[in-house]
């Protein structure tokens, strides 16, 4: 499995365990996703720039499959 499909099934599941989340603690699970996605790509050896680069993007992508979902249902993700 390719780096970006690996990033994409997490993504998927980061989404998934937000949504079974109540709404009021899902903010406080994106800051913990964003905490983890930070560690470990500085522990990989990727730059700043790239780090930041990648967490703002797996963010964007778990909320926008959170948003996706509860939108058209469960089965739309």
């Amino acid at each position: 499995m390719s780096v970006h499909d690996q990033l994409l099934a997490l993504a998927g599941r980061r989404a998934q365990e937000i949504l079974a989340l109540p709404p009021d603690q899902r903010e406080a699970q994106y800051v913990a996703m964003r905490a983890e996605h930070r560690v470990k790509a500085n522990a990989l050896g990727m730059p700043g720039d790239a780090v930041e680069e990648l967490v703002e993007e797996m963010e964007d992508t778990v909320r926008n499959l959170v948003a996706r979902t509860e939108e058209s249902g469960p089965d739309a993700a």
